[in-house]
């Protein structure tokens, strides 16, 4: 099975979105879920270093290529780095 890359604009992301959330949820559901999300506290950037500490890409891959046991944590943590 061959994967379709569809790029999209923010703007159509957003429409799609709602759109789905009212087929789903309907109108009111919409609403009711997006009041949910609310703005968080802290200070994400200084959080995050201290959850993945300051290792840079290379390091991490050395120690994904040293220690086998250890590479599926090594990589989440390089994913959490990269994106």
């Amino acid at each position: 099975m061959e994967l379709e890359i569809i790029i999209m604009t923010d703007e159509q992301i957003l429409e799609l979105g709602f759109k789905a959330l009212v087929d789903k949820l309907g109108p009111v559901g919409m609403v009711r879920f997006i009041h949910q999300f609310r703005a968080g506290t802290g200070d994400y950037t200084k959080e995050r270093q201290q959850w993945v500490g300051m290792s840079d890409v290379e390091t991490l891959a050395k120690q994904i290529q040293q220690d086998g046991k250890d590479a599926e944590c090594a990589a989440n943590k390089l994913k959490t780095i990269v994106t």
